[in-house]
C-alpha cells in the first residue's frame, strides 16, 4: 500500500515538473527534491529558491529587481518580498538564513501557497498562449506620482536646474506621446484595411474576417510550418495541464501530509525545549504551555507598548504643532488686521481646498491598475459587442467614452492642482510683505 502511494505521489510530482518545463520555468528541479523537501532536508533548498525565483520572475520580467541569475543571496531577497507583497503570512520563511541553506519545507509550502492563493500555473498559463487574433490591452486606473520617481529627485534640490530638468521632461514625455500616438493611429488604419479587405473570409461568422497572424500565413505559406509546430507545444502544454488537474487532488493530499510533519516536528522541538528546561531545575506552573505561544505573547505586549508610545508621540507632536500654528495666527491678526468675515472667508476656502486634496487622494489610492486583454473586431452596427479574450463584453465607443470621461476628470484636477498652487504663493508673497511692514513714525 505504501508502495502504491509512492508511485502515485512521485506521477504526480513528475507531471508538475513536466507542466513547469513546458511553461518555461527555468531550474526545474527533480521530483526528488520535492519529496526531501517534505522532510525539511538542505540538499535540495538552493533548487526550491531557483525555482520560486524564476517562477516569480515570469510573472514580473519587467521588475529591475529580478534581472540577478547568479546571486543566490538576490534571489531570496526577491522571493521573500514579492511574497510579502502578495500576503504570505508565515513568518518562518522570512527568517531564513540568505545564504539559502535552509528551509525547503517552508519552501514547498510557499510554492503550493502561491498555487492555490493567486493561481500562480493558470498565470504563466494565460502568459504563454498562442493568439492568432488582433488584440489590445487596456489599463484602466492609474498609479500616483510619488516622491521617489523620476525627476522629483532632482526638483528638490532647488534652483533653477530642477526646473530646467523638469521642462526637459515634460519636453521628451510630449515627443515619445506625440510619436506613440501616431504610431496608434498608424496601426488602428491599417487594422481597419485588414479586416475590410478580408470581410467574409473566416469560418465563424460571429468573426467573420482575418486578422494580422492569419493574413500572414496566407501571405507566406512558408510560415504556416512554423505555426504548425507552435500549436502542436501548446496542445502539448494543455495536455500536461489537464493531466497535472487530474492529479491535482492527490499533491493536496500530500501537501496536508507535509503540513502533519511540520506541524508535529514544532511540537517535537518544544518538547524537548520543555524538557531541558524542567531538568535544569525551572518551575513551571503550567506544563502544558508551549514556548512559542509565550514568545508571541512577549512579542505582542512589546508590540502594545510600542504602539502606545508612538500614540503619545503622536498626540504630543499634534498638540505642539496646534500650538505653534495658534501662535503664528495670532502674530499675523496682530500684524495685519483683518475683517471677520473675510477671515472667515479664507478659512472656509482653505478648508475646501484640503477637502478637494483629500478627495483626489482617495480617488487614486481607490483605483488601482488593471489591464484587461480585448480582441479587436469589426462591427457594422453599433448594436453587436466586441467580443474580449476573457469574460465580459464591451463596445468600443463605450471604451472611447469611459477614457474620455477620465481624461476631464485629470484635467480638473490638474486645474485644481495648478490655482491651488497658484493661491499658496500668492499667500507666501502676502506673508513676507505683512513680515517687512514698516510702523508709522512717532511725532
Amino acid at each position: 500500500m505504501q508502495r502504491e502511494a509512492n508511485v502515485k505521489l512521485k506521477e504526480v510530482i513528475f507531471s508538475l515538473c513536466k507542466l513547469l518545463a513546458g511553461l518555461g520555468v527555468e531550474a526545474v528541479p527533480s521530483p526528488e527534491t520535492f519529496r526531501r523537501g517534505k522532510f525539511n532536508r538542505r540538499d535540495g533548498t538552493a533548487d526550491l529558491w531557483k525555482l520560486l525565483y524564476s517562477l516569480l520572475k515570469a510573472l514580473h520580467p519587467d521588475c529591475p529587481c529580478a534581472s540577478n541569475k547568479a546571486n543566490l543571496a538576490l534571489q531570496v531577497d526577491f522571493v521573500k518580498s514579492v511574497l510579502l507583497h502578495y500576503g504570505y503570512g508565515a513568518w518562518e520563511l522570512y527568517q531564513l538564513p540568505p545564504d539559502g541553506s535552509e528551509g525547503s519545507r517552508e519552501l514547498l509550502l510557499a510554492l503550493s501557497w502561491l498555487f492555490h492563493r493567486i493561481n500562480l500555473l493558470e498565470q504563466l498559463l494565460y502568459k504563454t498562449r498562442l493568439s492568432l487574433g488582433d488584440e489590445t490591452t487596456l489599463c484602466v486606473g492609474g498609479t500616483p506620482l510619488v516622491e521617489g520617481s523620476l525627476g522629483l529627485s532632482a526638483v528638490q534640490g532647488g534652483g533653477g536646474g530642477g526646473a530646467r530638468y523638469l521642462e526637459w521632461l515634460q519636453g521628451q514625455l510630449r515627443f515619445h506621446w506625440r510619436a506613440l500616438h501616431a504610431a496608434q493611429e498608424e496601426k488602428a488604419t491599417l487594422l481597419y484595411k485588414i479586416h475590410t479587405y478580408t470581410k467574409g473570409c473566416h469560418s465563424n461568422p460571429s468573426i467573420s474576417h482575418l486578422s494580422v497572424a492569419e493574413t500572414s500565413l496566407i501571405k507566406s505559406p512558408q510560415q504556416q510550418s512554423r505555426m504548425l509546430m507552435l500549436l502542436e507545444c501548446e496542445i502539448t502544454l494543455l495536455e500536461s495541464y489537464l493531466e497535472w488537474k487530474r492529479l491535482e487532488p492527490l499533491y493536496w493530499h500530500w501537501m496536508e501530509s507535509v503540513l502533519d510533519v511540520k506541524l508535529a516536528d514544532d511540537s517535537q522541538e518544544v518538547l524537548n525545549a520543555n524538557t531541558v528546561a524542567m531538568a535544569s531545575g525551572v518551575k513551571r506552573k503550567d506544563k502544558d504551555s508551549c514556548q512559542r505561544n509565550q514568545s508571541m505573547k512577549r512579542e505582542m505586549g512589546r508590540l502594545g507598548k510600542e504602539l502606545l508610545k508612538l500614540m503619545w508621540g503622536l498626540q504630543g507632536e499634534a498638540s505642539a504643532k496646534r500650538a505653534s500654528w495658534c501662535k503664528r495666527v495670532e502674530h499675523k491678526e496682530q500684524d495685519i488686521p483683518l475683517d471677520p468675515q473675510e477671515f472667515g472667508a479664507i478659512a472656509l476656502k482653505l478648508h475646501d481646498r484640503v477637502g478637494q486634496k483629500l478627495s483626489a487622494l482617495r480617488c487614486n489610492n481607490v483605483k488601482p491598475a488593471t489591464n484587461t486583454a480585448y480582441r479587436l473586431l469589426l462591427r457594422e452596427t453599433t448594436k453587436q459587442k466586441t467580443l474580449p479574450v476573457h469574460a465580459g463584453e464591451t463596445e468600443a465607443s463605450q471604451v472611447i467614452k469611459e477614457l474620455k470621461e477620465m481624461e476631464s476628470d485629470l484635467l480638473s484636477e490638474l486645474t485644481k492642482l495648478q490655482s491651488d498652487c497658484k493661491d499658496e504663493m500668492l499667500e507666501m508673497m502676502a506673508g513676507v510683505d505683512g513680515m517687512i511692514f514698516i510702523p508709522p513714525l512717532k511725532r
